[in-house]
């Protein structure tokens, strides 16, 4: 199976709430609330200095655009790990992962996570190229480390055609400011206007 998994993200490169994991990420794992999160954040920063790199957005916008016209298997997450339901009984996967993050974070007990869900898969896993962005870093895997002939790591300038059968895209709401979020809105606004837009119009048209 061709994965192309999309993690809403990727798109920001100047700012990573990994600076307030010390102080606010415990709390949130235990709270699993994440406007909280992004309330005690903004206590500690200026979101008027948030951007996004809207090249990478556009980027993005255009893959997935492209990819639907294969007639792939599409769903909308929230968390990047809720992407392992969808896969876990799959084989020969080659996934392609627009991400800021890699996600084969390496964890004992097979605990699942945001960060695991492609460790967890690894054994199932074919090919897996990261698409990074010009801020992520290589931590927490000992797959990145030892440089693992599966993985290839690349920049979205990089990325060549690839025609997936199943496509994820995934919001990350405690990995990017609820600012962004329109972002993840507009993808799959988009997918519903393709999928469903003539059934959406006669639907609107019989409707008094």
């Amino acid at each position: 199976m061709k994965v192309l998994s999309i993690d809403i993200d990727f798109i920001v490169e100047d700012f990573h709430n990994e600076r307030f994991d010390n102080e606010l990420m415990p709390w949130f794992k235990e709270s699993h609330n994440s406007w909280d999160y992004w309330r005690n954040v903004e206590y500690r920063m200026d979101t008027n200095k948030l951007n996004f790199n809207k090249g990478s957005f556009e980027f993005i916008e255009r893959v997935f655009k492209q990819s639907l016209t294969l007639d792939p298997q599409v769903v909308f997450i929230l968390d990047h790990h809720d992407i392992y339901q969808f896969l876990k009984d799959e084989k020969e996967l080659e996934v392609v992962n627009f991400d800021a993050h890699h996600d084969i974070v390496t964890v004992d007990n097979n605990i699942l996570h945001e960060g695991s869900w492609g460790y967890l898969l690894w054994d199932k896993v074919k090919s897996w190229t990261w698409v990074k962005n010009k801020t992520s870093n290589n931590s927490g895997s000992k797959i990145v480390k030892k440089g693992d002939p599966k993985l290839k790591v690349i920049s979205k300038e990089e990325f060549q055609v690839f025609e997936p059968d199943f496509i994820a895209v995934c919001l990350s709401p405690t990995y990017i400011h609820p600012k962004f979020w329109w972002m993840y809105n507009q993808l799959k606004d988009f997918y519903n206007d393709y999928k469903y837009g003539s059934e959406r119009k006669i639907n609107s048209a019989n409707t008094v």
